[in-house]
């Protein structure tokens, strides 16, 4: 392999790294993102990982959400909360990639030896085929983890039904979703908006943790 062809590849190879590395660090590692539903009857709150940290009833959710509807309004508000971490990371992504100097297209200046430069290019190629080499691991890895997910919407989900850990809900869900949510007025009427958020939380962490505890089966079923 000439230089001029060592250097053009390492040339795509610097690329596509450089391409994962900024989505890589472009990631949010911190902060609260929020969400409302529509109607902006419920506030949901997720960290940078998406998971759900809290749920925020507006102090006259009884009236203002529809019956059968409570469920909906949860759902909504907590997909606007993950969508705010996405839309924050496509963001970091943009700026650091305008921030960071693009390549010119002119190659590096050739040492006097170009023996040892033609090494060293050999040596640097070499390394940018084992980025890839990982690279194409996580992507593999990440197949695996799509084809569990498909054998997962392959099977119907059975609709689960419970209550909420103080009985002030019944829900229902199917796989990740939540489908229903009812409540006891009486109950509901006794309490304030932040002990209905956390129980809310409490009803979305034991979806969340059925869903994963299925998937982990489909998993061990298609190894």
């Amino acid at each position: 392999m000439n230089l001029d062809r060592l250097h053009s590849a390492l040339e795509e190879l610097d690329s596509v790294r450089a391409g994962v590395d900024s989505m890589l660090a472009s990631r949010p590692q911190g902060g609260v993102f929020e969400g409302t539903d529509p109607e902006g009857v419920i506030t949901a709150e997720v960290d940078a990982a998406g998971d759900l940290l809290r749920l925020v009833p507006a102090s006259d959710w009884i009236k203002r959400v529809p019956d059968g509807q409570l469920a909906s309004a949860v759902t909504a508000a907590h997909d606007a909360a993950r969508a705010a971490v996405m839309r924050q990371w496509a963001q970091n992504d943009t700026e650091q990639r305008r921030a960071t100097p693009s390549f010119d297209g002119t190659p590096d200046r050739l040492a006097d030896d170009e023996v040892t430069e033609a090494q060293r290019l050999i040596r640097q190629f070499e390394r940018g085929e084992a980025s890839l080499t990982d690279l194409n691991e996580q992507v593999l890895n990440q197949q695996r983890e799509n084809d569990i997910a498909r054998a997962a919407l392959d099977r119907p989900d059975a609709e689960t039904s419970f209550e909420s850990p103080s009985g002030w809900f019944s829900a229902r869900s199917s796989g990740r979703r939540l489908t229903a949510l009812d409540y006891h007025r009486s109950q509901i009427m006794l309490v304030g908006p932040d002990e209905i958020g956390a129980e809310l939380v409490a009803v979305m962490h034991r979806i969340k943790s059925e869903h994963d505890r299925r998937r982990r089966s489909i998993a061990g079923d298609t190894r």
